[in-house]
């Protein structure tokens, strides 16, 4: 993927909602220039696993699973994570098409958003769109199904969901 015509993004909110027994997250990401921003729903679970780690120090975080794998994937590698980046490349059926990429080797893995806003909120790995892609999000949200303003997750609940421009 050419790098000129990636958009990095950030966390930039987590929100737990509830309907019930029913508990799901929407994630809000954001562009350094904080004029487009990308909001996504996630299952309870991803967010129930980044707000855990605000609360722990880090003697406790460093035992979790997660940040173990993290540590021998770094500790495996030369240099570290920092050829590694997560890439929303594409929508279909409904979800990101996103990837984690390994810029040394060439591969590329697929992963869900959820998990890739995960993996980079415990690991500094940094998160860009195609911007053709943004573009398409931002042009077509009204036709594409999970973009509408009005999204219906669950049994009559309703979340509005915007997208800047």
């Amino acid at each position: 993927m050419d790098d000129n015509y990636l958009v990095k993004l950030r966390i930039e909110s987590v929100m737990t909602m509830k309907n019930g027994e029913r508990k799901f997250s929407l994630v809000t990401l954001i562009n350094d220039d904080e004029d487009k921003q990308l909001t996504f729903v996630c299952d309870s679970y991803v967010c129930d696993q980044i707000f855990m780690r605000d609360d722990l120090v880090d003697t406790q975080k460093s035992r979790l699973l997660p940040e173990i794998l993290l540590s021998l994937l770094k500790s495996a590698r030369l240099m570290g994570t920092k050829n590694l980046r997560i890439v929303i490349y594409g929508v279909s059926e409904g979800e990101y098409d996103t990837a984690l990429e390994d810029l040394n080797a060439s591969l590329s893995f697929s992963i869900r958003l959820g998990d890739a806003v995960w993996l980079s909120k415990i690991s500094n790995i940094p998160i860009y769109i195609d911007s053709y892609v943004l573009k398409m999000i931002i042009e077509n949200r009204k036709k594409i199904g999970f973009f509408l303003q009005e999204t219906k997750i669950f049994d009559n609940f309703v979340v509005k969901l915007d997208f800047t421009t």
